[in-house]
């Protein structure tokens, strides 16, 4: 992951999650219109629970059962 032929490429990139920041891959390729990179960050667990739920149609209230039941981690204070 040193080699600086690599890093000249753009093959790499930092990424930051919950642990610390480490060192991805890109994609191996390139394309003309559409960026093709990993992302700079990395949610944090549960971060879309809630939303995705939600969007599915589940109320407030079941999504907070979801969390005192432990099936997500626990939703934010607006749940709660």
């Amino acid at each position: 992951m040193d080699d600086p032929q690599l890093a000249h490429r753009g093959s790499f990139t930092e990424i930051h999650d919950g642990g610390g920041t480490f060192r991805a891959l890109n994609p191996p390729f390139r394309m003309s219109v559409a960026e093709a990179a990993a992302k700079p960050f990395v949610a944090a667990l549960g971060e879309h629970s809630e939303a995705v739920l939600a969007e599915l149609g589940y109320t407030a209230a079941e999504i907070t059962e979801f969390a005192k039941a432990g099936v997500i981690a626990a939703p934010s204070p607006s749940h709660a």
